[in-house]
């Protein structure tokens, strides 16, 4: 924080990266290797060039090159000058244009740009280089060129592609040696471990993905091929004699391990132990490395650690005999050998792309290990290293929302403020300027203006910082907006005359700020001792950093398998805003969580998405990531903004939570993150955890704008063929908020499999408990429609027994949603949105959020008559209208939480069994069901747990009745239309990065 002394030392400089420089000057030094009449001579180059690009610079598809040099040959008894004039592609290492030499002569050149090094040389950006003078006698130059002013090439990515995974030792333990009479048993629940092992995998990740040719081939083709594996799973032998599924395999599975040692040992301490060396030592040490490239790509290491581990164990405390010992080590060690085979066979399933290999977490656990919601918060807790904390508030919100809860959020920090956000708009749709953007920039200078007006009194000036993905600010020329914020003292914005308007209100909100610094006696001191106007410009500003910028020193095969390929394909997605989260205090600070930018398109009536604003402990996690991205893009220790450094907790922490939860901050809450490009993927890996673990029956509900990735499919499948009732959510061609074609041909390649899954595994599924729904929402009522939206809910679930089925409110909710749209129209109101969309559209579906609970706790809170208590709630906010706070109250004391009260009383008063067995979780967040949101781009998801999820589900209720719920594959493609072979071709061809 801001030290507040204007005699002292003051407080410490805030570094930023800013924004990246359009023109990017570099220096070159080459041998020259010229050929003359004389045969080859030496010598060497100097070059001084400025590169600037003419797309976005993420793209790196072309740019312009200006160089001056001067060149020396034959021991520097000849010297030469000129200039040069290229155009550039640094996608493809390539410059090539004219050398203009002093003496008059024009001769073409081809330059080879490239970097040996992730990094280049020096981990500054340093690049090989490769000149060709064709013209010029075949003249090669042959040097390094390095990037000057740029103080941050180099330096925004990290070095290291591969998370490093333990070696297993160069010799194999020998095989313990057993006895003779008892070799046989124990050999046959090996066998029949095995068996269900190899069985637990496959019935965990069952998908049947593209292969080529038309589409009606390749459904006809997934057809065929599930159609043979209903064909397995109906086979009968000795070990499955009512067939095979997901329960069957877990009965012999773990039958068959307990039976094994028992018979070597006949002591349930040792099972239990052999058991928790397996699932910590073996399956969660390598599933947390998931989304992640492995070296070396085996568990071998992981099972070399447990072997050593559980044998001390049997050694040193288990009171078994010796030749007990032995058996217990033969069926640890067939234990972890099958699971290698297993991670190798899910390997070679997964395109051999170990990124995407996930041990089941049944192999290590037992259904009475997962079936609470304790011992489920606990595995994930353990998957990802910290905890679940109590003590959080939610309020869960619509995206328009968001931009004014951002808003209140900028004017309310004492300390600090951080946007982390991967769009901040400058223009729209349309190229004009973004009215969102530019109102929350003044947001901006009236937060600064309102605490430099207190300086005097308070020596306090809150820190404002804004983390931008590069790709995104560029797109949508974000530095229209952020320039200024980074000097708002000294740089104005020029916009098109017809908005004159918008630029006269900015230039008297700046000059608003400049007459409070001019006033301020102790910053007009402090800048008098400090460095005058320098002093000012970077003391009241927002600190800009656009995170992950261009930089084709970072290269890579390991995105395509093709070449090397840039690390600009990455992006950092993350969608979060905080506030003055301290350790010190959990009560101090909030965050808001969601899947939207600043800009109109998200803060209009076409734009379906979600926010959560959150207060609590939980929030520390941000700051911790906030600082590990600033250091995965370059800065140093001591470059850390104060503000985001940890402080001791308060000795009293855990008094203070418990008077929060007293207080009504009952969540328990987590913040889970994939961060950028080849490191942790803790978003994606909780994901797959609850995908694997939600007890049977339970109800898990996955809405998205983008589905491209198989596994995410082959999970939720496989949740429903394990016995889970899952809905999946996608848009119509029409209702996509983003309208690729090789979007959409993924999209109907996962979702034609799945609809002929859930139609020829009808049985099983059913037999297991479970469903496999797919929704497209095909919505054409505007967002802001109140009453005919509630209509169509209404109608929905009047038309569809399952929807009744899965929603067993009472009949008369129904009603009252008719009523509530007859009194809105009554009173002729209707939703409130910031913002109109510039152009016309039916809405579009944009949400990120997922819902996952039990179903007999879903059951007995629907026939409650909070539900409708809830809605009512829900229909006043919608039409009540939307202004911005100035001032903040603690989310757990906001009014809206009164919506929420209701489910959490209805909750308490469930029966002491439903209660016990009830398992929730609720997650919004940033990460799309794509390809790339699993294991390439910077994603961010907070988890409530237990009953606090509650509060996202009267949405769903509602989002189901405007879905179109289809059943086969031809009712599907009359909403999104399939695509033709070529795009089918490319899109699985570059499917890892869509």
């Amino acid at each position: 924080m801001s030290l507040p002394s204007a005699e002292g030392r003051g407080p410490r400089p805030v570094v930023s990266m800013g924004i990246p420089p359009t023109w990017k000057p570099y220096v070159a030094g080459e041998a020259v290797f010229g050929n003359t009449s004389a045969g080859t001579e030496f010598g060497g180059s100097g070059v001084v060039g400025v590169y600037r690009d003419i797309a976005n610079p993420m793209f790196g598809a072309l740019g312009i090159v200006g160089e001056g040099y001067v060149e020396g040959q034959g021991g520097g008894s000849s010297l030469a000058a000129g200039g040069r004039l290229m155009v550039g592609v640094p996608l493809l290492f390539i410059q090539g244009g004219a050398d203009f030499s002093a003496t008059g002569r024009t001769d073409y050149i081809l330059s080879l740009i490239f970097p040996v090094n992730r990094g280049g040389f020096f981990h500054r950006g340093g690049q090989v280089r490769v000149d060709w003078l064709p013209t010029r006698g075949q003249t090669i130059n042959v040097g390094m060129q390095l990037p000057i002013f740029q103080p941050w090439v180099g330096r925004t990515r990290v070095y290291d592609l591969k998370v490093r995974l333990p070696k297993a030792p160069k010799q194999s333990a020998a095989p313990a040696v057993v006895e003779a009479a008892k070799r046989g048993a124990v050999d046959s629940a090996i066998a029949q471990m095995e068996t269900g092992a190899r069985w637990l995998a496959r019935l965990s990740f069952v998908f049947w993905d593209d292969r080529g040719g038309s589409y009606q081939e390749g459904v006809a083709r997934a057809r065929n091929d599930i159609t043979a594996f209903k064909a397995e799973l109906d086979r009968r032998d000795a070990l499955h004699p009512k067939g095979h599924s997901f329960a069957a395999e877990m009965a012999i599975y773990h039958d068959a391990l307990e039976r094994g040692f028992w018979l070597a040992a006949h002591d349930s301490v040792v099972v239990r132990r052999a058991y928790a060396a397996i699932l910590d030592d073996v399956i969660i040490a390598y599933d947390r490395n998931f989304g992640q490239y492995k070296q070396p790509e085996s568990l071998l290491g992981y099972a070399a650690f447990a072997r050593a581990h559980f044998a001390a164990w049997l050694h040193d405390s288990a009171h078994v005999s010796s030749a007990g010992e032995a058996m217990a080590r033969r069926v640890f060690d067939r234990w972890t050998d099958t699971i290698e085979e297993i991670r190798a066979a899910i390997d070679a399933q997964s395109g051999d792309d170990a990124r995407l290999v996930w041990l089941p977490l049944q192999l290590g656990l037992r259904a009475r290990d997962y079936d609470t919601q304790s011992q489920i918060d606990g595995v994930i807790e353990r998957l990802l290293r910290q905890p679940f904390t109590n003590g959080n508030a939610a309020l869960y919100v619509d995206n328009a929302q968001f931009q004014l809860e951002l808003g209140r959020m900028i004017l309310s920090a004492e300390d600090y403020h951080v946007l982390w956000i991967h769009d901040y708009a400058g223009v729209n749709s349309a190229g004009e300027p973004d009215s969102i953007g530019w109102i929350q920039s003044i947001i901006y200078l009236r937060a600064l203006t309102r605490r430099v007006k207190a300086y005097d009194r308070t020596g306090k000036l809150p820190v404002y910082l804004i983390m931008a993905d590069a790709y995104f600010t560029a797109a949508h020329d974000g530095a229209l907006w952020l320039s200024m914020l980074e000097r708002p003292l000294t740089r104005s914005v020029s916009l098109p005359r017809r908005f004159e308007g918008m630029e006269r209100t900015l230039r008297a909100t700046q000059d608003s700020l400049r007459a409070a610094v001019a006033a301020s006696r102790r910053l007009q001191a402090e800048a008098a001792a400090r460095g005058g106007d320098a002093y000012l410009a970077d003391r009241v500003r927002v600190y800009v950093n656009v995170i992950f910028p261009s930089d084709f020193s970072f290269r890579t095969s390991h995105l395509l398998g093709v070449g090397f390929m840039s690390d600009n394909l990455m992006r950092d997605h993350r969608k979060v805003a905080f506030r003055d989260v301290t350790e010190a205090d959990p009560s101090k600070g909030e965050a808001i969580y969601t899947g939207v930018g600043v800009g109109q398109q998200y803060a209009s009536a076409t734009w379906e998405d979600r926010a959560l604003l959150i207060s609590g402990p939980a929030l520390v996690a941000l700051k911790d990531r906030a600082r590990e991205t600033l250091r995965m893009n370059g800065f140093r220790e001591s470059e850390i903004p104060d503000v985001l450094r940890p402080v001791p907790t308060a000795p009293d922490h855990a008094e203070q939570v418990d008077r929060l939860v007293a207080a009504g901050a009952t969540g328990r809450a987590m913040d889970a993150q994939n961060r950028v490009g080849f490191a942790i993927k803790d978003a994606s890996i909780s994901q797959m955890a609850l995908y694997n673990l939600m007890p049977v029956g339970s109800v898990i509900v996955v809405p998205s704008s983008m589905w491209t990735s198989a596994l995410w499919a082959a999970q939720l499948g496989s949740a429903a063929l394990r016995g889970c009732h899952v809905y999946l959510i996608a848009p119509s061609a029409r209702n996509a908020s983003v309208g690729s074609k090789f979007l959409f041909s993924r999209q109907s390649e996962i979702f034609a499999r799945l609809i002929e899954m859930s139609s020829i595994l009808s049985g099983e599924i059913a037999a297991a408990g479970g469903a496999l729904h797919i929704g497209i929402y095909n919505r054409d009522l505007d967002l802001a429609d109140v009453s005919g939206n509630l209509r169509q809910v209404a109608k929905a679930y009047r038309a569809q027994p399952f929807l009744r089925e899965e929603f067993p409110v009472p009949a008369s909710l129904y009603a009252f949603l008719d009523a509530a749209a007859d009194s809105v129209d009554a009173r002729g109101e209707g939703g409130q949105r910031i913002v109109g969309d510039v152009t016309r559209r039916d809405p579009l579906l944009h949400r990120k959020t997922q819902f996952f609970a039990t179903r007999a706790t879903l059951d007995a809170i629907a026939g409650d008559s909070a539900l409708a208590s809830v809605f009512r709630s829900g229909i006043v906010t919608d039409v009540a209208p939307r202004t911005l706070a100035y001032e903040s109250v603690p989310t757990y004391l906001r009014p809206e939480r009164s919506a929420v009260t209701p489910l959490l009383r209805a909750f308490d008063a469930l029966p002491d069994s439903v209660r016990a067995r009830s398992v929730l979780f609720s997650a919004v967040g940033s990460i799309n069901k794509d390809a790339r949101g699993v294991y390439l781009d910077g994603e961010v998801d907070v988890l409530l747990a237990g009953s606090e999820g509650l509060g996202t589900w009267p949405d769903y209720f509602l989002m189901f009745g405007w879905c179109t719920w289809v059943r086969t594959v031809a009712e599907m493609d009359s909403l999104v239309p399939p695509q033709g072979k070529i795009t089918r071709w490319v899109a699985y061809k570059v499917r890892r990065v869509l």
